[in-house]
């Protein structure tokens, strides 16, 4: 048996408080994300340890491997997804339950992490309504684990060959993150494959500690902890990662873990009783955490307040105390009750089947009395990126959310005898459905562009944000202010998500941004008309979930033109925009104008759930776009 480490409590206390607080409030601690990176590398790190030992004594058993792990991570897991599931019939519609549905099969089967990547897109469902989105990291580690037993057996035969299979495993499994991370993120992301290294560095530190007295160990924990603090301060979900930004987070582990109790921050901070009291309940915490606050977001239609999520992580605690004490300890080191491993091999999969038998069943849509024909196509709406086909519409992948090179390999220019380049960011591109139709109809003499990008506002003096696809805001948009210079368009047509994580919710702060913006693309091109297209309507939950809260509650479709659940902040940074934008060189065309006047927007254009006008909150559906193209193309379509 290995030596407790009361400090590695410690260390999982400072890991789960920064996911925690990152879920919760991202602007607080941006980087939050990188506490699970820390998990991975102190779960190699005690498995390493205790099998390694084992190895060295000739006393290591792959059966009592897995029976360990499977009574620490599954009885606290199994109280969270039932809970889960139950909530779900109670808080979501039918569609939503079976996607939840689907991710309780798959928690319980430890692949939730597959299902995920399966699901990611450029638009996936919200991640708010996902329940279950953390458990990705669980997947992950339960796939290292199967792992394990072949490598200690491997130490056991021989410790070189050993450590060697660990080394390359590293290596390859770096490379692998390397090169996907490159390209395809999300599958970097959520594979095993490329989040191995993470938890053989900690395999691999447990060697080198093993042994050792705390004296021969260099103290680098403060150090450590530094690393760890940029990490999760300094880093932002719009960068690539894990990629070679994780190295960051695991290096700084190592170096607290690699310190041993000795160490001057191990000694002291981690020892602190707050943070040994977290860490030894960090695993519930972990598990409790993240669907109260879906929950909670779903109970406050989209917006819970500061003190929501502050009740929501304080009920987390509570959740997280009562199963360590009476599940994580009862099960894992026995007592009156105690119950059969077995028992924990099968419950699992018994929630699996009932889970995916209610995926199957489509949330038991059938079930529910006779109600309007569009509530029941709303309710039975997984994903509505994926209903709607709104990649296809945003061009996703041709001319939206591509490298260079892919535009121009997908002939994105479209030069004719006059010109429309579209500029922005997704909010942007969706205007492009409606002003394709129009051009078509009645103006095939004008050439239309579209330069557009995710989470890419048109300011060009932005040069330190990044987009979604983790270049810069300042070089996307001076690469669109190149193509104005070169090409000389008759029209430029500007729009923004005003409330993005890259733009700015000040108004008066917009509009000195747009300001300088319409000042750089007069400059390039002096005879081109810039026309700057305003904030789009915004729910306070998607439309989807707002026309069946009005029908829940009032048991009757919504007006066509509804103010219930509009964003307030909205209208108000409509108003204060246009106060205070001015320009000689641009032309503003006010959506909301079209779409909501006197105060209610519109819902939908007719009865049919394909013709609501917004895919979420506020991305413009295609029929959306079309109508509100139609009545301001021939102030758009219009040359001096």
């Amino acid at each position: 048996m290995i030596t407790y480490r009361r400090d590695i409590d410690g260390i999982r206390a400072l890991a789960v408080i920064a996911v925690m607080v990152f879920h919760a409030f991202p602007s607080v601690l941006p980087g939050g994300f990188c506490g699970v990176d820390v998990f991975f590398v102190i779960s190699g790190y005690l498995i390493g340890s205790i099998s390694l030992t084992d190895t060295r004594n000739n006393r290591f058993s792959a059966y009592l491997f897995y029976k360990k792990r499977i009574r620490r991570l599954v009885p606290p897991l199994l109280c969270v997804l039932i809970a889960v599931f139950s909530g779900s019939f109670l808080l979501m519609e039918c569609g939503e339950v079976a996607m939840t549905a689907r991710h309780v099969a798959a928690g319980a089967l430890f692949i939730d992490n597959f299902v995920l990547l399966r699901e990611a897109g450029y638009f996936d469902t919200l991640s708010e309504t996902k329940p279950l989105l953390h458990l990705w990291s669980l997947g992950v580690e339960e796939q290292f684990y199967i792992l394990c037993p072949l490598l200690f057996v491997l130490f056991q035969r021989s410790t070189r060959k050993g450590y060697c299979a660990v080394i390359l495993l590293l290596i390859l499994s770096f490379i692998l993150n390397i090169w996907l991370s490159a390209s395809q993120d999300q599958t970097a992301f959520y594979l095993p494959f490329s989040r191995l290294w993470e938890m053989g560095a900690g395999i691999l530190l447990a060697g080198l500690v093993l042994g050792r007295s705390p004296a021969q160990l260099p103290d680098l924990s403060w150090p450590g902890l530094l690393l760890l603090s940029i990490a999760f301060f300094c880093f932002s979900p719009a960068m690539r990662f894990p990629g070679y930004a994780a190295l960051q987070p695991v290096i700084g582990c190592m170096m607290i873990i690699g310190s041993g109790e000795s160490g001057l921050l191990n000694r002291s901070l981690l020892q602190l009783s707050l943070l040994q009291g977290i860490g030894r309940i960090s695993y519930s915490l972990y598990l409790w955490h993240w669907p109260l606050l879906v929950f909670a977001t779903i109970l406050m239609n989209g917006q819970p307040g500061i003190l929501v999520r502050i009740a929501a992580l304080l009920l987390a605690f509570i959740l997280a105390g009562l199963s360590w004490h009476y599940v994580e300890q009862t099960t894992r080191f026995g007592g009156p009750a105690r119950i059969k491993t077995r028992f924990f091999v099968i419950a699992p999969l018994l929630v699996a089947t009932t889970a995916y038998t209610v995926t199957l069943a489509h949330g038991f849509c059938s079930w529910r009395s006779r109600v309007p024909s569009l509530i029941t196509s709303l309710r039975a709406m997984e994903n509505p990126y994926l209903y709607y086909n709104y990649a296809a519409n945003l061009r996703v992948g041709i001319c939206h959310f591509v490298t260079e090179q892919q535009w121009w390999n997908n002939h994105c220019l479209d030069l004719r005898k006059h010109n429309i380049f579209l500029i922005g960011d997704s909010y942007a591109a969706a205007l492009y459905p409606g002003l394709q139709e129009q051009r078509d109809l009645y103006y095939p003499e004008f050439g239309l562009t579209q330069l557009t990008d995710g989470n890419a506002p048109p300011f060009t003096k932005s040069p330190l944000m990044r987009i979604d696809r983790g270049i810069s805001l300042g070089e996307v948009n001076a690469n669109h202010l190149a193509m104005i210079r070169q090409y000389q368009p008759d029209i430029v047509l500007i729009g923004w998500f005003a409330f993005g994580s890259n733009a700015s919710r000040d108004a008066v702060d917009s509009a000195v941004r747009i300001s300088r913006t319409v000042e750089d693309i007069h400059s390039s091109s002096p005879r081109t008309r810039i026309l700057l297209m305003g904030t789009f309507p915004k729910w306070q939950m998607s439309l989807k979930d707002q026309i069946l809260r009005f029908y829940d509650t009032h048991h009757e479709l919504p007006p066509e033109w509804m103010h219930d659940g509009l964003d307030q902040d909205n209208a108000a940074f409509e108003t204060n925009f246009r106060a205070a934008f001015h320009s000689p060189y641009a032309q503003y065309l006010s959506s909301q104008e079209v779409l909501c006047p006197k105060a209610a927007c519109l819902t939908r254009l007719s009865d049919r759930p394909q013709d609501i006008t917004a895919v979420d909150w506020g991305h413009l559906s295609a029929p959306a776009s079309r109508y509100l193209i139609s009545r301001l193309s021939t102030r758009i379509f219009s040359i001096p």
